[in-house]
């Protein structure tokens, strides 16, 4: 490496006199360096792309045909054409202009480029995802005016409010709940008078009354009993009659249409025949 520029490397040649360096002996004498001012967020990552494509194909342009093969992905795909020109720039900054390019931010841009790719097509060919590639790529759009730190408070500050509003809701439900069982408790000692609606006696309003026997509610009113009644002008319906308005004459022994015993005492010897 050239002591004089960090961002250099040793200038080597081939046997025609030609600039060139392996694509191995650049990956071997390439090295990072961090300054102050450096533009990218992140690690540094293109001395590790250098590396993996050394092992996957000895080359930057031998990987991205490997990578392609794998994919299915045709030559004349667009994704393929902007490929073609970042590796083919990776690679000669590194065979012949032989650059120290992991200490170079401009490559770090094009490495950050080619990664966001690579993992877009990670599920497939197909139906690429590139949710992330504005992450790879530090990309830097119009809504970026908010600072990244004043994110980060407001979140924890909403956070913060989100956990008082459920912690002020829980000791509301709690204490309503420590009512609620204070005044039952109460209410089985009988400290306090329960609330309970009381019980209707005799179920609807008229059922007691429907179900009194003519006893109670006098002789012309007799209970309603759609099992014993007779039918209107019927023998046993003119004795019930009859009952009802003398009950002093008949007796309720008497079975309808049989003889009544009379309330009057019979004479010696004739027991049963009316005076």
């Amino acid at each position: 490496m050239g002591s004089e520029d960090a961002r250099i490397l040793q200038v080597d040649y081939d046997a025609q006199e030609e600039r060139h360096k392996e694509w191995k002996v650049a990956c071997q004498e390439s090295a990072p360096y961090s300054f102050s001012d450096w533009p990218h967020e992140g690690p540094l990552a293109t001395l590790h792309m250098m590396k993996m494509m050394m092992r996957a194909g000895g080359s930057p342009r031998a990987w991205l045909q490997s990578w392609a093969r794998y994919k299915q992905i045709p030559e004349q795909d667009r994704i393929m054409h902007e490929l073609r020109t970042l590796v083919d720039a990776v690679e000669y900054g590194g065979s012949y202009d032989q650059l120290n390019l992991p200490s170079l931010a401009a490559f770090e841009c094009i490495t950050r480029r080619i990664a966001a790719i690579v993992d877009a097509f990670g599920a497939g060919a197909q139906n690429p995802d590139w949710g992330a590639a504005r992450i790879y790529t530090g990309y830097r759009g119009p809504e970026d005016i908010v600072m990244p730190q004043l994110k980060q408070w407001a979140s924890k500050k909403g956070r913060e409010e989100v956990e008082l509003h459920q912690a002020r809701t829980k000791m509301r439900d709690l204490r309503r709940g420590a009512v609620v069982e204070e005044a039952a408790g109460a209410v089985a000692d009988g400290a306090l008078p329960s609330t309970a609606a009381p019980k209707k006696k005799g179920g609807r309003k008229g059922a007691g009354r429907a179900g009194m026997s003519h006893t109670a509610q006098g002789p012309l009113h007799p209970a309603k009993n759609p099992a014993s009644s007779t039918r209107p002008g019927s023998t046993a319906g003119i004795f019930q009659s009859c009952q009802r308005c003398f009950p002093f004459t008949l007796s309720t022994k008497g079975a309808p249409g049989g003889p009544a015993e009379s309330p009057f005492p019979a004479a010696a010897g004739q027991k049963g025949q009316s005076p």
